[in-house]
């Protein structure tokens, strides 16, 4: 039986031309709100008070929030389309990593455990053209729970005890608090054969 692998999306097998600021600023620009009223922290604890809790349509919660806040007249559900867009634009996989996780997929099972609304997280791993060797997706908005939840109910799930890899700090002590293995990784960060130091990190 082959041990499973988990492995967080965004900023772990990702890297992003744009942050997630930068990309709500541009939204935001392109529907003409002024300088003065853009403000990505604002708009930031905002979503993450609806995403956190998994409430549905988060972003266009948080932008309904932000106009009332700045008395600003857009078209909220148009501002959460141009800024998936922008989103999604972003994100470019780490360097090999179609490689990396072809050599991994022979000697393991490999998982996605990320925190994210269903069609855009979806979205993204159909630009990364990397399904075909992952062999399980859990988002948190489609399984209807937290990354901690899921990351223990992987746990128990499983025979042997699961590896989770993940840029986040907050990722890692979720994921040793649910008795899970975990390495703290930037696959942007490891050089021309990341796959040779994924290797090192499980002998």
């Amino acid at each position: 039986m082959k041990r499973k692998l988990y492995f967080n999306l965004d900023l772990t097998l990702t890297k992003m031309i744009e942050s997630f600021d930068e990309c709500f600023v541009e939204a935001m620009e392109s529907l003409d709100v002024s300088e003065d009223d853009i403000d990505p922290e604002l708009y930031s604890e905002l979503f993450f008070d609806y995403f956190g809790d998994l409430k549905e349509n988060p972003r266009k919660k948080a932008l309904d929030k932000y106009c009332e806040r700045k008395d600003l007249d857009i078209d909220s559900e148009e501002a959460v389309r141009r800024y998936c867009n922008k989103e999604l634009n972003s994100v470019k996989p780490t360097e090999n990593l179609t490689e990396v996780l072809e050599k991994l997929s022979k000697d393991f099972r490999l998982g996605i455990i990320t925190a994210g609304t269903t069609r855009l997280q979806k979205d993204k791993l159909e630009k990364l053209e990397i399904l075909e060797f992952i062999d399980e997706v859990l988002i948190t908005y489609q399984e209807g729970k937290t990354k901690a939840e899921i990351l223990k109910d992987v746990e128990e799930e499983s025979d042997m005890t699961p590896i989770y890899f993940s840029n986040s700090e907050l990722d890692i002590e979720k994921a040793e608090k649910a008795g899970i293995k975990t390495v703290y990784m930037e696959f942007a960060n490891l050089g021309k054969d990341p796959s040779e130091k994924v290797m090192e990190v499980l002998r």
